[in-house]
């Protein structure tokens, strides 16, 4: 069994559909240490909102895009 870190996570999309999908709603939002792809936990929202910043663009994959680089990540 292979692991994959939270800048992987990001990388696929995966951060973004958890916060955006699960964790905003509730005023939550998974953070990550970007030199390290750890994660201390998640941010409360002190007005219970979260949201990306307009403009942003979104890095969130297909479910096909992310079962590709995963197998890619396999084979390494």
């Amino acid at each position: 069994m292979r692991e994959i870190d939270w800048n992987t996570i990001s990388e696929l999309g995966l951060l973004e559909k958890i916060n955006t999908e699960i964790m905003h709603p509730l005023g939550l939002a998974i953070s990550r240490n970007p030199e390290t792809g750890l994660s201390n936990g998640a941010y409360i929202s002190p007005d219970g909102v979260f949201n990306y910043a307009s403009g942003s663009k979104s890095k969130i994959l297909t479910d096909k895009e992310v079962k590709s680089k995963i197998s890619e990540i396999v084979k390494i």
